[in-house]
């Protein structure tokens, strides 16, 4: 009896010892960068280093020890290209396998789930430079960025937008892996000193190459951007138009699934409201306040539907907005009005705008995209949904009581090429 209670103890102790050495690797793993793994080799041709390279950086993330927000059963590549032979820049586009569905996995990884066969899709494009060993990748971008590098027709001088025209005085542009904004339509651009790819993120998409609508204020005496770092929704912010810049954490939850975020600033408050967790087709939510736009704190909030969030927007103190995600063919929408800051929600209802197409009467316009506030009148953006296929138009709604919403005109809201 005594030698079955002594090895009792004894399993005990080395389990427990075991667990907390694992738990010690984990909060201590720190993943090889990119642009931090040598080659090391006497072959020359570009496209095998790249494959070399490919092995060595994923070994990494199938140890046993290595936690699961970044561990990977398996990873392949689909395509290597040589795109520069005398600068070395190659283009690696490949596969990777999650081990569990953290979702800290997808946001640290990046990628697109393309098929229902479980496997992330990504791409890099890597310089490679020789050393005394064999080689080393000292660049790492995506591959936009690299046409954006070498493309004489995407190029422009100085600090000029490339991508989508400015359309507003007060506007903003990705150019050069950079963030800028501007408050003159273009004529002058201040960079905003912050990765845009923490700012463009997305959870279900590899590249983000424009900002969530709804998560940024660009105005000439508050501009500010919500953007995600390693779990937490922070906030980067300037009074006198991108002279300084502040930053400010508004939430941290390393297991947030932050895709939706919404940022209002109304007369006496700051609102901010994300996306929290997702099951299938549902999204919960959380929404946070503050009165100086640096310290936040929870609202007691609960969602009116657990769908999909496709728009959230504070139009004064206490009153906002949300709408969900509309894809079937009911006559009406997700929409709902809150007249105490976010605790009980009221739906809003109007007559959808119908159409004559090929004959028959339709009502395209279901899903509310875009909410703001313009000269005093609510403006309702409502497009098609995930379904729609009405052409690429959307139905302009305003209200001068925030409650009763008329249609206005049909209107292309996709953003403008630039050039």
């Amino acid at each position: 009896m005594k030698n079955i209670k002594s090895a009792f103890i004894f399993i005990t102790l080395i389990t427990l010892l075991t667990f907390g050495f694992i738990q010690y690797k984990w909060q201590t793993f720190k993943a090889i960068e990119k642009t931090a793994i040598e080659v090391k080799t006497t072959e020359d041709r570009l496209e095998n280093i790249a494959g070399l390279w490919f092995d060595q950086y994923t070994e990494q993330f199938k140890d046993w020890l290595t936690p699961f927000s970044y561990k990977i059963k398996e990873a392949r590549i689909d395509n290597i290209e040589l795109l520069d032979q005398k600068n070395g820049y190659v283009q690696v586009d490949y596969a990777y396998l999650p081990f569990s569905s953290n979702e800290q996995l997808i946001f640290n990884h990046g990628g697109l789930m393309q098929n229902d066969d479980g496997w992330y899709k990504q791409q890099v494009v890597l310089k490679f430079e020789k050393t005394a060993k064999g080689y080393q990748a000292k660049e790492e971008m995506r591959p936009v960025n690299y046409q954006i590098q070498t493309d004489p027709n995407i190029m422009t001088e100085g600090k000029k937008p490339t991508q989508y025209a400015i359309e507003k005085d007060c506007d903003y542009t990705i150019l050069d892996h950079k963030l800028w904004v501007t408050y003159d339509h273009g004529d002058n651009f201040t960079e905003v000193p912050i990765d845009y790819e923490k700012v463009t993120y997305d959870p279900n998409y590899s590249y983000g190459e424009t900002v969530p609508e709804g998560s940024y204020i660009i105005k000439e005496d508050y501009t500010a951007f919500l953007y995600v770092d390693q779990g937490s929704l922070n906030l980067i912010y300037s009074y006198d138009q991108g002279k300084s810049w502040e930053t400010t954490t508004v939430a941290s939850n390393e297991h947030y699934y932050l895709r939706a975020r919404f940022l209002s600033k109304t007369d006496n408050q700051f609102y901010v409201l994300f996306s929290t967790d997702k099951a299938m087709s549902a999204e919960s939510h959380s929404l946070m306040k503050s009165t100086d736009g640096i310290h936040f704190e929870s609202v007691n909030y609960q969602d009116p539907e657990q769908r999909v969030m496709t728009y959230a927007f504070f139009s004064d103190d206490n009153i906002g907005y949300v709408a969900y995600r509309n894809n079937d063919s009911r006559e009406h929408l997700s929409f709902y009005r809150t007249e105490d800051g976010g605790q009980t929600f009221t739906p809003i209802t109007f007559e959808l705008k119908e159409i004559s197409f090929m004959g028959d009467s339709i009502t395209p316009y279901i899903q509310v995209d875009r909410i703001y506030k313009e000269d005093e009148q609510i403006h309702l953006i409502v497009g098609q949904g995930e379904n729609g296929d009405y052409g690429y138009n959307s139905a302009h709604y305003i209200s001068n009581d925030g409650i009763h919403f008329t249609f206005l005109e049909e209107v292309d809201d996709r953003p403008a090429l630039a050039g």
